[in-house]
């Protein structure tokens, strides 16, 4: 029988993450892997009734375990010091033909002695994260805590935001801006270093299969083509056992001697 304390976390590994497809869409950031996983899981615990920013409260260890990981003093300090830079980061968003500069996090309050942390997410994000109505992404937190490159997080972000057409295109250049991808000027790099990997943990992880066609202009290529297909039942399922059998990998501990 399962405990009610495992039960919390694969709760918790199945809440929705909602944001606006203008915040998806429009917003230029680079956050690294832990950040952005830090981040969703706040967001997931936006309720859809919420007319406002609260504290959002929540426990070191249930980030831990939620995450797949060991609960020890090391990764509380890695976790706290996630939550400090990503306190530190502003980043900038398109509005009303404006680049308007926000941050992520603010009230910020770790109780002495605990693993207790308080969170209030800025002010600024409320039209992008509260009640939202129409023009929204949603997607189970699930999705994105097994990834391992901090682009593929950003990648099916964006990709999702854009299912309802089935197909997005993009310059490689703006596609490039929106993800903040530093370097790789060469073509073959970039799809080596970034899309390939983000495709492949797209296409085992989540909801949607991704294919892309590169698009030439001369002897250069220029623009991508996205085919985004939402995963049929068997796919699901398959993606599904995939995403349990990596859980199970990470939190798998060590039996005491003599044990089996």
């Amino acid at each position: 029988m399962r405990t009610r304390e495992s039960y919390d976390v694969e709760a918790g590994r199945l809440n929705p993450v909602i944001k606006s497809n203008e915040l998806i869409q429009k917003s230029r950031y680079q956050l690294s892997l832990q950040e952005q996983k830090v981040l969703l899981y706040l967001i997931s615990k936006i309720r859809p009734e919420d007319a406002d920013f609260t504290e959002y409260e929540f426990q070191m260890r249930d980030l831990c375990k939620l995450m797949g990981i060991s609960c020890n003093p090391k990764n509380y300090k890695n976790f706290r010091d996630t939550i400090q830079t990503l306190a530190d980061k502003s980043f900038w968003i398109e509005r009303d033909g404006k680049d308007v500069l926000c941050r992520w996090l603010t009230e910020i309050e770790i109780e002495p002695g605990t693993s207790v942390v308080g969170i209030q997410l800025d002010a600024k994000l409320k039209p992008y994260l509260l009640q939202l109505q129409k023009q929204f992404t949603m997607f189970s937190l699930e999705y994105i805590l097994l990834m391992r490159n901090k682009y593929s997080i950003r990648i099916y972000e964006l990709l999702k935001s854009y299912e309802y057409q089935r197909f997005y295109t993009v310059s490689v250049e703006e596609f490039k801006r929106r993800i903040q991808v530093n370097g790789y000027p060469n073509y073959t790099d970039f799809r080596v270093k970034v899309l390939d990997i983000a495709i492949s943990e797209i296409n085992r992880y989540t909801d949607i299969d991704v294919d892309v066609v590169p698009i030439r202009e001369g002897r250069h290529i220029c623009y991508l083509e996205f085919e985004i297909m939402q995963k049929d039942l068997r796919a699901m399922e398959y993606s599904t056992i995939q995403r349990k059998n990596g859980f199970a990998r990470l939190e798998q501990r060590k039996l005491p001697r003599g044990k089996t």
